[in-house]
């Protein structure tokens, strides 16, 4: 669906600002809830946990470079609370930020 194609070159773009469902629908003219069904069509991800995904491999990306801090890793991946960031990581990936950046 180009539609879908359409976002996913939005999402995958590298910007700071990682729109929201409405957001998205926005941009192609749809309803969310038509949005996030085509979505789960396409990609077999919800819109949210492409979301997720998308964020945290941009996180696991980031910290690899230790002049970046985790603060600023935080932002650059969608968050606007480090410490939020950091319990979300651990909740996704099993470890904080820093345990992640120390075991490569």
């Amino acid at each position: 669906d180009p539609r879908i194609a359409k976002i996913l070159t939005l999402l995958n773009a590298g910007s700071l600002h990682f729109p929201t469902l409405q957001e998205a629908a926005e941009t192609v003219f749809v309803s969310p809830q038509h949005l996030s069904l085509l979505f789960k069509r396409e990609t077999g991800l919800s819109y949210s946990e492409y979301l997720t995904r998308l964020r945290l491999d941009r996180a696991c990306r980031l910290l690899d470079n230790p002049d970046l801090s985790i603060r600023e890793i935080a932002e650059m991946s969608g968050f606007s609370d480090p410490d939020y960031f950091s319990r979300f990581f651990k909740q996704n990936m099993g470890m904080r930020p820093g345990e992640y950046r120390s075991s490569k």
